[in-house]
């Protein structure tokens, strides 16, 4: 607080010196809370709820159909909303094709109403999963026994502010259901709804949010990115001049190529100084109209000369398994006709065989999964996202009633930017070395040895197990301390005698 008050600039040369007016230095804050549901359930499509039953089951048994609920105490809140994201204990998962895509909504029935439950309330299943969307997310089998984190949406984020001081319900369902009502698909099979299962995670705050700087070569007086950026939950910074613009400070680079051609010279001049930020720990999002005219194509960088193939297309699918956040989301759910339609909606391809090593091919031409359009790759500790979308276009109001027209500024957009923000370098344990009185504390870290964030641990959960092999359902979660230190999480109370032999590992909630 020492640092908090007024301050000018001041500049002399030969001739004398000049001063700038003041400027106000504040503090800027935030506060996490971490609110535990009040309670958990699930209507049927009979609209039958038993208010005794925390199960919070939602899918498709055998002729019912189930929609599930949480409920929160909100408390006064101090400032804005800037983040929110919910947290559940999975329990199990069954689904006929692989993965099952879940939606929360809003709930429009008073939250007394929901929890008294009763037979007949057809009202409430329907308002469960119909209106405002919060979140969307992927769930695949792998995921049984584990607590997963999801990331909620600025509509959420202001229903929680209208409700503070009060309580709020978030309802869900699975989008996904087959037609077939005899099929067994559901999320969060037997839970039960204990203390803890279900954590609506909060952060108040005055303004700290992470920063955005868009550049849109060939037009940088162009503000479309702003929204999507700022709808997303970031702060956006607009760059004029690429050729002097400083990357420290920036959470991530979203650059849209409006050229058909080449990228401009002062950009390409900049690729090299992106290329270390990123490998530092930045995220580069590039929609790249360009794709396919130059060889290499620059925007891929840190790869070996990759070339991306001109064509246009207006039929663009989603790439399985669509796990990711881009095409289930906090903003929506991507279809295979969701970005259809935009008057050359891509301007060409990566081969699928041509990919980064360890890339996330996301969307492709049509039903040809050999043909990618968006992927991501890591670089260093930064990630790259590479789209051949002509997104600038959409972004600044063109493709009017179009599928993407609309889709790229609402769904897409900032499900890419929740996508890379979360993005995280695979954890791996250091070799452990034996201290005094035999304590074995464990460390885990960045497998490119970066340092661990803070926003990064509470979603670090460490299990132990006497078989490696073992589904992680029998794996036991370490109640042991986790104390970051020097970039690293410490586990702490660990003995190298008087317990058998142990497998460890970690699971970090996406």
């Amino acid at each position: 607080f020492a640092s908090v008050g007024l301050y000018s600039v001041v500049v002399s040369n030969a001739y004398g010196s000049a001063y700038s007016s003041n400027a106000t230095l504040t503090l800027i804050s935030s506060t996490n809370l971490v609110l535990s549901a009040t309670d958990t359930g699930w209507y049927n499509s009979l609209g039958f709820h038993d208010p005794a039953n925390a199960n919070y089951i939602v899918g498709n048994l055998p002729g019912l159909y189930y929609r599930d609920w949480f409920t929160f105490n909100i408390p006064p809140l101090a400032g804005p909303v800037v983040s929110a994201q919910l947290r559940v204990n999975v329990y199990n998962i069954s689904t006929t094709d692989g993965n099952e895509i879940y939606q929360l909504h809003q709930v429009t029935n008073l939250v007394s109403t929901l929890t008294a439950g009763g037979s007949g309330l057809t009202n409430i299943f329907n308002d469960l999963g119909d209106g405002p969307i919060y979140a969307a997310r992927a769930f695949v089998p792998g995921e049984n026994g584990r607590f997963i984190t999801i990331p909620l949406n600025q509509t959420l984020r202001t229903a929680v502010a209208g409700a503070a001081g009060g309580s709020f319900a978030i309802g869900g369902e699975l989008a996904t259901l087959d037609a077939d009502a005899n099929n067994t698909e559901y999320v969060f099979g037997g839970s039960l709804g204990n203390p803890g299962d279900v954590q609506l995670f909060l952060t108040i705050g005055t303004g700290d949010l992470p920063v955005v700087g868009y550049f849109t070569d060939g037009n940088p007086a162009s503000t479309g990115p702003e929204g999507p950026i700022t709808n997303a939950g970031f702060a956006a910074v607009r760059i004029g001049d690429i050729s002097t613009q400083n990357f420290a400070g920036l959470r991530m680079l979203f650059i849209d190529e409006s050229n058909n051609s080449a990228p401009s010279a002062p950009l390409l001049a900049r690729l090299p100084a992106i290329q270390s930020w990123v490998s530092t720990g930045g995220r580069l999002i590039v929609h790249d109209r360009g794709a396919g005219l130059v060889s290499p194509n620059p925007f891929l960088i840190g790869t070996s000369g990759l070339g991306t193939v001109r064509a246009l297309t207006n039929d663009l699918n989603v790439i399985d398994p669509a796990t990711t956040l881009v095409t289930a989301g906090p903003f929506g759910v991507l279809t295979n006709t969701s970005l259809d339609s935009g008057n050359s909606s891509a301007h060409g391809y990566l081969p699928a065989a041509s990919l980064p090593a360890g890339a996330r091919a996301i969307l492709g031409v049509a039903s040809n999964a050999s043909q990618v359009v968006s992927f991501s790759y890591q670089l260093g500790a930064g990630f790259v996202f590479y789209s051949t979308i002509r997104l600038d276009f959409y972004l600044d109001g063109g493709g009017s009633g179009t599928a993407i027209g609309t889709n790229s500024t609402s769904i897409y957009t900032p499900n890419v930017l929740l996508y890379l923000h979360t993005l995280n370098t695979p954890l791996s344990f250091r070799v452990p070395v034996l201290s005094a009185g035999n304590a074995l504390p464990l460390f885990l870290g960045p497998s490119d040895n970066s340092p661990l964030s803070t926003d990064r641990v509470a979603q670090i959960q460490i299990y132990s197990g006497t078989n490696v092999a073992a589904a992680l359902s029998n794996w036991t979660l370490l109640a042991n301390p986790l104390v970051l230190t020097n970039g690293l999480l410490r586990v702490d109370g660990l003995n190298a005698t008087g317990a058998p032999p142990k497998f460890f590992r970690a699971v970090e909630n996406p």
